[in-house]
């Protein structure tokens, strides 16, 4: 006979996810579990906070084989405030090494390379866009939409070197401004990045343009 009393099944736990970046707006996170698109119940952890909680979160878009996803909290989410540390300051990022950082004209002095390179940003409508132009101290963005100046951006890119990893940098949007062709310019300054990637870009841009047909048979992988 079977009992009329069955154990209800137990309860899956929420996903556990690592918060490796926030900007006041989006949350960077790190999943081994696969997040579909859409609301979400999680359990935020964060070493640097001692945070471990349970919270609702939409996510807006996800790279499962990069086990990346950025999502926002609703408005009201008393983990904004908790969350507050995480948010990169300029001042302190530009002068971690104790000298005053050069202007945005000198460095973009510095030579960079017109190159299309796909992108992607949770503050770019869509999340794609292209590059226009690239060097180790930011580039410049082709958006559909026009970008805040000043505001905060998180991109991810990749050079035309199947050896590298992915780009993840974050910067601050120095200016904006329509495109003569189609949509608007953007010019992004680096904030954070790290020294391992700008050497990895100066060298792709400096080898890119030293071959004719920009033919990437040199190795600009730093060890």
């Amino acid at each position: 006979m079977f009992s009329a009393f069955r154990g209800k099944p137990a309860k899956t736990p929420p996903p556990q996810v690592e918060v490796v970046g926030f900007d006041g707006e989006t949350l960077e996170l790190k999943s081994e579990t696969a997040l579909p698109d859409g609301p979400a119940t999680v359990i935020l952890l964060n070493a640097e906070l001692e945070l471990e909680k349970e919270a609702a979160v939409n996510i807006d878009q996800g790279f499962p084989d990069k086990q990346l996803y950025w999502a926002s909290l609703p408005a009201e989410s008393e983990l904004l405030d908790l969350l507050q540390p995480l948010i990169p300051k300029e001042a302190e990022i530009a002068n971690a090494g104790g000298e005053l950082p050069p202007s945005w004209e000198e460095k973009r002095s510095r030579v960079r390379l017109n190159r299309v390179l796909g992108a992607m940003s949770p503050q770019v409508a869509g999340f794609r866009c292209v590059t226009h132009d690239i060097h180790s101290e930011g580039l410049r963005l082709q958006v559909d939409q026009p970008l805040t100046e000043g505001s905060t951006i998180k991109i991810r890119f990749e050079l035309e070197d199947h050896r590298l990893p992915a780009f993840d940098v974050q910067g601050i949007v120095k200016w904006c401004a329509p495109s003569p062709k189609k949509g608007h310019w953007a010019g992004i300054f680096f904030t954070q990045i790290t020294d391992t990637q700008r050497e990895q870009i100066d060298k792709f841009v400096e080898e890119t343009l030293s071959y004719e047909g920009g033919v990437l048979t040199r190795d600009y992988v730093v060890s």
